[in-house]
């Protein structure tokens, strides 16, 4: 798997489009670099970006949107009630996929190096990528902010871990904060006053170490003229540990204390999608309602809930990572009569994988539907194992969706394979490399796709003894889920005298022939109980 590394570098410049317009042409040009998101704080004063790429190219990318905010932005003159202490005033590097905070440390150091030696700006060096504790938080880093900066960089507290103390230039371009962090989540709270003092209370205690504190919570409070209210300005530096809809109840509740309300939220930047499935899955637990509802339901609800459109546009695909780094293919985002017309045209993919996958995806969502029904019928005590089972259906159906489109891309990737040159030994060395690999991929795809069928079948088990009133749903359900299981089965079975590897494909077989006998097993248990009923 190649590493993914997100980079979310904050610019003080929230006013000046070319300005801004300038940076974001500079992480465009870097090949690799995926330029996801800009947002624009105009109050603030302060544009925060978001990218991914592979390391190489997240570096070269950072280094450029550092350069050219050196560049345009002078400090000198800049205002905004944001904490900032340079042009480019942070940038964090955040593992995705495929590499460790560790990693990003490197890059963290890497990028600060060149920033510190080609273009003279003091560098801090903060979060996972800290040379000391005390400049992991990057609180600690901009003490003071761009104001104390001068007299601040003189102090053995306050010198740089990478470039000058001294220089006239440093007054114009201020410095900057580098480092490795986990994702982070940053939005705003409003609140019904004009009194900062309120806002800067309910900061005071929301964030970690205040009386009301949350864990890897920081806050502050201040007016935005803009908006004509004050906010609490919030960063979940570990959403996991509290997550948005946690610190925004918490803020109603303290809001109230001091005879304010709440009305509403930003999201700054992008969320990762757990943060905001979960968070719909907490408001609809608490209308009475099933959980196991699919991702854009749970998103909708988490957005109406905190006010997420209260003074901004928020929309799914435009602010959550997840939206921004992967669209749907063309077979998942095609409609019905699209999917089933392309199946039936005379051309080897969309083929068998595709439609078993559909046939699973089908099952899984008849399985959520069944077990969300019994929960807001409130057909069982244990709700907690309802909810369960309808949140983990859910799960399986995205992995089946994902898998509709996996199956073809893994089999082209294979043709590709078959197609490559083999007129020299080192030719037919790369040749056979990748045939094995992209045969292994097109067994991996339906292996898993049967492994997900015995889950499955567990999912439809519970919803036939909890909602009896929708039993034919169940048996619906059951044979969608045997079908998945028998078509990934015959991919399998094909597949393995593609691969160059006696003792792989028989591995391969026997772990699906063993799924295959406990699966047919546990569906035809299931078919006969709903036979039985519904007779």
């Amino acid at each position: 798997m190649k590493p993914l590394i997100e980079c979310v570098p904050n610019f003080s410049e929230g006013c000046d489009r070319d300005v801004i317009d300038a940076i974001a042409a500079s992480i465009r040009g870097v090949p690799g670099a995926a330029l996801l998101h800009v947002d624009i704080g105009e109050a603030a004063n302060r544009t925060v970006m978001t990218f991914v790429g592979s390391p190489d190219a997240v570096s070269e990318a950072a280094f450029r949107a550092i350069r050219s905010a050196t560049e345009r932005i002078d400090m000198r003159h800049q205002q905004g009630v944001h904490p900032r202490i340079g042009a480019a005033d942070v940038c964090p590097f955040i593992p995705l996929r495929g590499a460790t905070l560790a990693d990003c440390a490197h890059i963290a150091a890497s990028v600060g190096a060149r920033v510190a030696t080609e273009l003279l700006v003091p560098v801090y060096l903060y979060g996972d990528a800290a040379r000391t504790p005390t400049r992991r938080s990057l609180a600690r880093v901009r003490v003071g902010q761009v104001e104390a900066l001068l007299d601040r960089l003189q102090t053995p507290d306050g010198a740089p871990d990478l470039g000058p103390s001294t220089g006239a230039h440093i007054a114009r371009t201020g410095a900057i904060a580098i480092g490795a962090r986990k994702p982070l989540i940053a939005f705003n709270v409003n609140l019904n006053t004009r009194d900062v003092r309120k806002a800067r209370r309910i900061a005071a205690q929301v964030r970690e170490g205040g009386r009301d504190g949350l864990p890897a919570v920081r806050a502050i409070g201040w007016f935005i003229d803009e908006y004509r209210c004050c906010q609490v300005s919030l960063n979940l530096v570990d959403y996991e540990r509290t997550p948005p809809h946690v610190a925004f109840d918490t803020i109603c509740r303290l809001a109230e204390q001091v005879g304010v309300r709440v009305t509403g939220a930003e999201l700054i930047g992008l969320s990762p999608l757990a943060a905001m499935r979960t968070a719909g899955q907490h408001y609809l637990r608490r209308q009475g309602a099933s959980p196991g509802e699919p991702d854009d339901v749970l998103i909708e609800v988490a957005a109406q809930s905190m006010g997420l459109r209260s003074i901004r546009d928020f929309s799914a695909n435009e602010h959550i990572l997840e939206r921004r780094l992967r669209r749907d293919g063309p077979l998942v985002s095609a409609t019905v009569r699209e999917m089933v017309d392309r199946v039936s045209s005379a051309t080897p993919t969309p083929g068998g994988g595709s439609v078993t996958a559909l046939c699973g995806a089908m099952s899984a969502a008849l399985a959520s539907m069944v077990t969300g029904l019994a929960r807001n019928a409130g057909k069982e005590d244990d709700l907690a194992a309802l909810e369960a089972t309808a949140i983990e259906a859910q799960a399986l159906k995205d992995e089946y969706l994902n898998e509709i489109d996996e199956d073809t891309q893994a089999f082209a990737r294979y043709l590709a394979a078959r197609r490559m040159p083999r007129r020299t030994p080192a030719q037919i060395a790369r040749r056979d490399h990748a045939l094995k690999e992209t045969t292994q991929a097109i067994i991996a795809v339906p292996l898993a796709g049967m492994r997900r069928a015995e889950r499955l079948l567990r999912c439809a088990e519970h919803a036939a003894q909890v909602f009896p009133d929708a039993l034919s749903d169940v048996g619906v359900t059951v044979q969608l889920a045997l079908a998945a299981a028998e078509g990934s089965w015959g991919n399998i079975a094909i597949n393995r005298h593609f691969l160059n590897d006696s003792e792989a494909a028989a591995r391969y077989l026997a772990e699906a022939d063993d799924l295959l006998e406990r699966i047919r097993t546990h569906a035809e248990t299931l078919r006969e109980t709903v036979r039985r009923a519904l007779i």
